[in-house]
Order: C-alpha cells, then structure tokens, then sequence
C-alpha cells in the first residue's frame, strides 16, 4: 500500500515501445513521456513480476505491479524501479 504517493507516467520512445512506470514525485518529463498522474496514498500495488536488464549500466531491477483500482492503469502492468518499494514509500498489506 502506497504510504506518501506516487507518481505514474507512460513513455515511448522513436522504436515504438510504449510502457507505464511508476516513480517517487516530483516524477519525470520530456518529449516522451505521454502523460502523468498520481497515484494516491492508499493504493494497493500488486508485485506481479520481476525483470532484469543485463545490459544496463544503471537500475538492472525493476518490478512490475498491478494497480487494479485506477482505470488508467489497470488495464496494463506498471513498471518501477526498487527504490518505490522503499520502507518510506510503500509497506506490506500481506500475511507472510
């Protein structure tokens, strides 16, 4: 569950890929991000996936999340890197 807030942004890039990730705010601009929107404090992200670039000099983890209760991105799988699920930022609703 989000504690402070998050910021959500699609982004696509000349080759045609267009993907939905998620960071900590003030969030992320330029030419190809396609849109921005909070994600409000209280939401439930679902850890669906994790990715490993291995040619990637910088953020080599990131993780996919379901966010079933914005329409906007609940229609696809959100990615982020591992600093948004950082004690401050997010904490566990699951029984372990």
């Amino acid at each position: 569950m989000v504690l402070k807030g998050l910021v959500a942004y699609g982004a696509t890039n000349p080759d045609g890929y267009h993907g939905l990730h998620i960071t900590t705010p003030p969030g992320v601009g330029g030419r190809e991000i396609t849109f921005n929107m909070d994600v409000p404090k209280g939401t439930i992200l679902k850890v669906v996936s994790v990715r490993e670039c291995w040619n990637c000099p910088f953020f080599r983890i990131s993780y996919g999340f379901n966010i079933d209760s914005i329409p906007r991105l609940a229609t696809s799988e959100v990615f982020g890197y591992p600093k948004i699920l950082a004690p401050d930022e997010v904490t566990c609703t699951s029984p372990r």
